[in-house]
């Protein structure tokens, strides 16, 4: 196995993954690596668990509960069924706060040992601030670990994604330890859009945001923040941001409103009043905002790019696009993940497949199949650059696709034009104006009238290179978004069917969704699903059937809020209960898409994520759970599995009381 930050070769003798790993810690960055656990077995499947690592005997215990379940019942194991008795249980979980690694051993039966060392592979003595730090950290790494663009990447390696939040003791214990270790966050890092990490902008704080977002543990989250604010003033923030989780704008802007009252140049509240500004239409009070906000922190991209929307939402394109050039760019660096380095046959993978759920088009999908779409598919379309854009790159990317989407190419063409000297072109005018001078230095007049031919190029902007890579790129996109179009049109006129891969279908679905064409786009995804299961489409089509939910639910709001208030005089185009019928309708289509897409993280043992449980977590507060598993029973059935694939969701969800969870 390998991570981004090294490689653990094929443990070829008993103990070689953890021998590694303690080789490797020195490499280590930010949250590090996934807890490992290693069992030694003589001579079968389980439930798969969280262990809970807050002190060593709370590991052991697990540790012997996880031997003892794998030991007690045969295990079906590539057809065939064997026994498993577990003598030795492992478990290594990084401290990312202070860099140290944590392992227990449990002798089974017999005795229970535990070493603490650092990145030089000294020995360090235990105490309760290091167990609290490996418990935050290891929460935090399966919650931003587990989410959608990890699970692409990660999804084929035998790593396991299970929910550590199994309790609501458990989501206040990681709660608790957020506030004490408060200040040790910035030392887990942050996303490569930020700059430097900062009390507010860490993976520590993502992590918060999203066990709050996930639980609704709203109150006990903001008791905790408004304590740490009496310390740390620059909390507010996160105060602001848990209120609009809860749905509570009108006190999000309160606080908004006291907190820059208090420091008129706090970057994190000037972006977010910005937001909620745009959102409510508000563009020039959201200007001010966002200008106040790059002023106050030039470094930090998040504020540049907001500033560069606003300036988009306000139709001002060419303050939009300087704004974008003039953007701090990072380098993007990837985080931890494992990855297969040595060819496995099948007989020597140890990745037997689940039995439990039976979902045909999803567990049927040929690996070779896929392959060979992968050779016969048009490789132009398979390698567009876009696609594998991050970071801040990728976020400037999606303004200009606004923009082109808004006014078309050949009019962003002239606005280029108008504003910006593209690098190579800057260099041939430098240069030929040099020239111009020596050879004219005897000719006074003809010097000046040429200094002034070149005036308007004076006034232009150098383009940055990154970004007249993009422009590049975007053409790339729209050329074959555009030729895909024509062919349609054409194959129609002639009455013929149109043929393309299911991977084909796939990609021209993600450069559509690109181009914010998301309507072509679903067309496209449910094209290639017609052929086969395919991952990816079906994740971009769960985000667009959210996407149509939350207008037709703004939409409904709306009409109600006319209700209220008294008609205007216009009729509206839809009734309350033609959204209605709508909103069902994708909640659906919504429910099939986490059913498969937990189908296939089941089928590779992750059990987990985020995303996937936020999404049920909003169709629950729409129809209510009681319905959406009845529905579930009805359409599905009891033998493909898929009720009880989604039980620890409906668990979880009944857990931690979120909306819809007791109708």
């Amino acid at each position: 196995m390998i991570t981004t930050q090294g490689s653990i070769p094929e443990e070829t003798t008993v103990g070689d993954a953890i021998n590694e790993r303690s080789k490797q810690l020195r490499t280590f960055q930010e949250l590090g690596p996934q807890d490992l656990v290693s069992l030694i077995k003589e001579a079968n499947g389980a439930k798969g668990q969280e262990v809970n690592n807050s002190s060593s005997s709370s590991v052991a215990a697990q540790l012997n509960q996880i031997a003892g379940i794998i030991s007690s019942s045969p295990q079906t194991w590539f057809g065939k069924v064997k026994h498993f008795k577990v003598t030795k249980a492992i478990y290594a979980s990084y401290d990312a706060f202070s860099k140290i690694d944590v392992i227990v051993v449990v002798n089974i039966p017999g005795a229970v040992q535990y070493r603490i060392q650092d990145q030089f592979g000294n020995e360090i003595v235990e105490n309760d601030r290091i167990w609290l730090e490996v418990f935050a950290s290891s929460i935090a790494r399966a919650l931003l670990g587990s989410e959608e663009d990890d699970e692409q990447v990660n999804s084929l390696v035998e790593s396991r994604h299970l929910n550590p939040l199994t309790s609501v003791e458990v989501a206040k214990q990681f709660f608790d330890a957020f506030e004490v270790l408060f200040k040790d966050g910035p030392k887990l890092g942050a996303v490569s859009e930020v700059q430097s990490a900062t009390l507010v902008t860490n993976y520590f704080v993502d992590a918060f945001l999203k066990a709050v977002e996930l639980t609704n543990l709203y109150d006990y989250a903001l008791d905790i923040l408004h304590r740490l604010r009496k310390e740390h003033e620059i909390a507010i923030s996160l105060i602001v941001k848990v209120l609009f989780l809860k749905n509570q704008e009108i006190k999000a802007i309160q606080y908004i409103h006291s907190g820059l009252k208090i420091n008129p140049r706090d970057p994190y509240l000037l972006v977010l009043q910005s937001e909620f500004l745009v959102r409510r239409g508000e563009l020039d009070l959201a200007l001010e905002s966002a200008i106040h906000a790059v002023n106050s922190s030039p470094s930090d991209f998040f504020a540049w790019v907001n500033l560069s929307k606003v300036y988009l939402e306000s139709g001002n394109i060419e303050k939009s696009l300087l704004t974008l050039n003039a953007s701090p760019m990072a380098a993007y660096k990837e985080k931890s993940h494992l990855k297969r380095i040595i060819n496995v046959s099948t007989n020597d993978l140890h990745l037997p497949q689940p039995v439990d759920v039976k979902i045909d088009d999803v567990y049927d999908l040929d690996s070779k199949i896929v392959q060979k779409e992968h050779s016969d598919s048009d490789q132009a379309l398979l390698n567009l650059q876009a696609a594998n854009l991050k970071s801040t790159f990728a976020s400037a990317y999606g303004i200009l696709t606004d923009i082109v989407h808004r006014i078309g190419w050949e009019n962003l063409l002239k606005i280029r034009a108008q504003i910006f000297v593209m690098e190579e072109e800057y260099r041939t005018k430098s240069s030929s104006e040099s020239i111009h001078k020596q050879s004219n230095s005897e000719d006074q007049e003809n010097s000046t009238t040429s200094f002034a031919l070149d005036n308007s190029f004076r006034k232009k902007r150098l383009c940055e290179r990154w970004l007249d890579n993009l422009f590049l790129i975007l053409y790339d996109d729209l050329r074959i978004y555009t030729l895909w179009q024509g062919e349609i049109i054409q194959f129609e006129a002639q009455n013929t069917t149109y043929h393309k891969t299911s991977l084909e279908w796939e990609h021209l679905g993600m450069c559509s969704f690109r181009l914010h064409h998301y309507k072509e786009a679903s067309i496209a995804f449910n094209l290639a699903l017609a052929q086969r299961f395919a991952p990816t489409s079906t994740r971009n089509l769960l985000k667009y059937y959210q996407s149509e939910v939350e207008s037709l639910v703004n939409k409904q709001q709306k009409l109600q809020n006319v209700a209220q208030n008294g008609s205007n005089g216009n009729t509206p185009a839809e009734s309350s209960h033609q959204i209605t019928r709508k909103i069902n309708n994708l909640d659906e289509k919504i429910i099939e898409c986490i059913i498969k897409l937990s189908a296939w993280n089941h089928r590779w043992y992750s059990e987990f994520a985020p995303y996937l449980l936020v999404a049920l977590k909003k169709v629950v507060a729409r129809q209510g759970l009681v319905k959406i598993e009845s529905e579930i029973k009805v359409f599905y059935g009891d033998e493909t599995g898929a009720s009880d694939l989604l039980n620890y969701s409906f668990d979880f969800l009944r857990t931690f009381q979120v909306d819809g969870y007791d109708n």
